[in-house]
């Protein structure tokens, strides 16, 4: 694209110094970039945190619902619970 925009062709060479100068800028335009990524980023303690909040949320949507009026009725929080260890998940 870069090329048809300078008017490149078979025949026209006129701007190709410009489509040179670029093919060699972007790249090191990149690693100058890399310079904004963070040094370390530790994935497992994000996932950590992700799963902490939403285990909070739960317990406090559980203590919401046991401290409702109506306590006869069990809300499933997550679709394993009530499941055995020893059912199977799998359809056959």
């Amino acid at each position: 694209m870069i090329t048809f925009a300078l008017g490149i062709t078979a025949t026209s060479f006129t701007n190709l110094w410009i489509l040179v100068v670029l093919s060699a800028v972007f790249p090191l335009l990149t690693q100058l970039l890399l310079i904004c990524l963070p040094e370390k980023y530790d994935v497992n303690e994000e996932i950590r945190k992700y799963f902490e909040s939403k285990r909070e949320r739960g317990a406090k949507n559980e203590a919401d619902l046991r401290s409702s009026s109506v306590s006869s009725v069990k809300v499933k929080m997550n679709i394993r619970d009530g499941i055995e260890e020893d059912e199977c998940l799998v359809d056959e």
